[in-house]
């Protein structure tokens, strides 16, 4: 009896080594050998005849183990409503969910019989247990899952010995995380950048998986906000970092919640009351902010007092109501009074001194500006006609200032009256007024500056810090001492169209300008959705002015609408005068002007270079937005109407444009081609504007 050992590797034998003989010859069956243990065994059984003739017998394989498999190692994968946390014998499930499923995965080591199977537990009602490979077991549920609890799973080697359990427990989780928080603000800013902070909030059972911070939108009109769409994940995909700032949209409004679910998708959501709005930028929002803007003058000022005179003939001025904040009340310091005349105007009565009235409007400031026509009817001696600003209705004697024709002078006079006692400030030269002839007088007062002007052009100015309170505004015919003068209806000095304006505001700077002529104020504007108002030019006599502010490389740029035009000609002074800044036409300045045919003319004086734009019709009736460069350096000019370019020129004077000090609105600077219209949102920069600007502020108006 012989016997051979080889290796036994995973249940294999390896290569046998040599035979040697068990126990002694002849032996009786059977033979009990003692052998060690996993390792592989092969006997041969040689029996010979007396002259060495043999005949062999050869065993099976003969495999002795005697060691079971190891425990098992479990892992879990493959998860619906399910879940491991890839280490421990804790699987999760949600027993809520109509149906689930994972799959169990079973690793034991037996390195010389091998493993043969794996004995994987029934999990109980509902459940179903569907083996794979070798060591993995799909398990799934449809319906309501029973509890299995703790399961055992074990190994077996080819030897038929089995391990030890390998535990695994099935724990049923339904319950959400903790709720957590989700803050931002609230309201409307300006910024497209929303800063949002989150808290987690816990999850004791399967534990915290996703975070998703989500957005909804929707349509912001005026502060209303529109029909919010569904919340969609934000930037930032799962798990963001608080705070984490998101970008949104213009006209937008946006809220957010945090969605937080636990491993098993079971979901806890923080939400906010709170809207986030983002208005589009408005047309001033956008106007306002580009660089190199130096004035911007959004015309939306309203008539402080107006009267037209329109009454019954006869009609004392005290018992007349004006259109806007003009009940008029005599000042005490007068001893004549004033009625209506059939011509719709306004004379003194009597043989009296002199009237002063004030209106029933009170100024909101000290600065602001009384204008009224003064209409000669015939010359006569000692006739005084002007008007009066800050008057200080409760001093009898009178304090106020004025501004009046001096028949006996013949001269207009700058005048200041404090208490009782006059004292002049200025005064023009010896002008004798033309009979039947209408003149355009105006008070403008802005701090310590005091001027009076006659159609538009200064004739005394001062500076005088005697009366710095608003007070009244008003008119004076005659004056109280100066002596006597008789007026009817067809002789003396008459006033008509009494107004106060305050003054054309600067909203950028600091460059108030002035009405003149009796500018229509508070008509409806250019921009959409914009509760700033426009002015309206009669083409007669109202004009504005404003304090020239650049001389080299600037932008000028404007709203109108008209249905005028003023000439043909393709040099720039030649229409209705916009915005103008020279002196007698095409010196050494700039102008933009509106021809009959609706073209646009926009051009520099010395040598005269001029821009007629592509395209006319301009004066239908509809507001244009105009916008006029100029390059100082290589003397170039562009002109753009609507967004668009519409025309340029080279060989524009490279000088610095300085010959008035002021700029005109409504007329050329030289006192004609008055524009009949609408003016709104003049804007003036240091700086040449790219069409792409210029396109964007079109834009932004609708």
């Amino acid at each position: 009896l012989l016997r051979a050992t080889a290796t036994l590797t995973s249940g294999t034998c390896g290569t046998y080594g040599s035979y040697s003989q068990v126990g002694s010859n002849d032996p009786s069956t059977p033979v009990s050998d003692v052998v060690a243990d996993q390792a592989c065994y092969s006997y041969e059984y040689v029996v010979s005849d007396t002259v060495g003739n043999a005949t062999t017998y050869i065993s099976p394989n003969i495999k002795v183990d005697t060691v079971a498999p190891s425990t098992p190692g479990l892992a879990f994968s493959a998860f619906t409503n399910t879940w491991w946390p890839s280490s421990g014998s804790t699987v999760y499930y949600r027993s809520g969910a109509a149906s689930g499923s994972f799959v169990a995965t079973a690793t034991a080591a037996d390195a010389t019989a091998g493993v043969a199977s794996y004995a994987f537990p029934a999990l109980g009602t509902n459940w179903t247990s569907t083996p794979g490979a070798l060591g993995v077991n799909t398990y799934s549920w449809s319906g309501a899952p029973a509890a299995p609890g703790t399961k055992n799973v074990t190994a077996t080697n080819n030897a038929g010995l089995t391990s030890g359990n390998a535990a695994f427990t099935l724990t049923a989780d339904n319950t959400a995380p903790t709720a957590g928080t989700v803050t931002y603000v609230d309201g409307t800013q300006t910024s497209t950048s929303v800063a949002v902070t989150f808290t987690t909030g816990t999850d004791s059972e399967s534990g915290v998986g996703t975070r998703l911070l989500q957005r909804a939108s929707a349509a912001l009109a005026g502060s209303t906000c529109g029909s919010f769409g569904a919340f969609a994940t934000v930037a930032g995909g799962t798990n963001p970092t608080s705070p984490f700032t998101d970008t949104v949209t213009t006209g937008s409004c946006d809220k957010y919640q945090y969605v937080v679910s636990d491993n098993l998708g079971t979901t806890t959501t923080a939400t906010s009351t709170n809207t986030v709005k983002v208005p589009v930028p408005s047309y001033f929002d956008t106007v306002n902010g580009t660089p190199g803007l130096v004035s911007y003058y959004r015309l939306g000022e309203a008539t402080t007092s107006a009267d037209s005179m329109t009454g019954a003939a006869g009609a004392s001025l005290q018992s007349h109501s004006g259109e806007t904040a003009a009940s008029w009340t005599k000042h005490p310091a007068s001893d004549s009074d004033a009625v209506i005349t059939p011509g719709g105007r306004l004379r003194k009565t009597g043989t009296s001194t002199g009237a002063v009235y004030y209106s029933s409007a009170v100024p909101a400031s000290a600065d602001y500006t009384v204008e009224a026509d003064v209409y000669v009817a015939s010359n006569l001696a000692n006739d005084v006609a002007g008007v009066v600003g800050r008057v200080d209705v409760s001093n009898a004697n009178g304090t106020g200032y004025y501004a009046r024709y001096e028949q006996t002078i013949q001269a207009w006079v700058l005048y200041r009256v404090v208490n009782g006692t006059g004292t002049v400030l200025g005064q023009s030269g010896t002008q004798v007024l033309t009979l039947g002839t209408t003149y355009r007088l105006a008070l403008a007062m802005t701090g310590t500056t005091i001027r009076a002007l006659v159609d538009g052009v200064q004739v005394a100015s001062a500076t005088d810090s005697a009366i710095t309170a608003a007070g009244r505004a008003g008119l004076a015919l005659g004056f109280p001492g100066s002596g006597t003068t008789t007026e009817t209806d067809t002789t003396g000095m008459q006033l008509d169209n009494f107004r106060v304006s305050p003054p054309m505001a600067d909203s950028k700077g600091t460059n108030n300008g002035d009405w003149l002529g009796g500018v229509l104020l508070a008509v409806a504007g250019a921009i959409n959705g914009d509760a700033s108002t426009a002015a309206t030019f009669d083409g007669v006599n109202d004009f504005a002015t404003i304090g020239r502010q650049v001389s080299d490389d600037f932008s000028i740029e404007f709203w109108f609408k008209s249905t005028q035009g003023i000439g043909t000609g393709t040099q720039w002074s030649s229409g209705a005068g916009l915005v103008d800044g020279s002196v007698t036409g095409p010196a050494n300045d700039f102008g933009v002007s509106l021809r009959s045919d609706g073209k646009v003319v926009a051009g520099i004086g010395t040598p005269d270079v001029s821009i007629v734009s592509t395209t006319g019709g301009y004066n239908n009736g509809a507001w244009h937005h105009v916008v006029f460069t100029r390059t100082k350096a290589t003397g170039t000019l562009a002109l753009y109407v609507d967004g668009a370019a519409a025309g340029t020129a080279t060989g524009a004077s490279t000088a610095s444009l300085t010959s008035a000090a002021s700029l005109n609105l409504g007329r050329i600077q030289s006192g004609g081609n008055y524009f009949a219209g609408s003016l709104d949102e003049v804007t003036i920069y240091s700086t040449v504007l790219s069409a792409a600007t210029i396109s964007a502020h079109f834009t932004a108006a609708s």
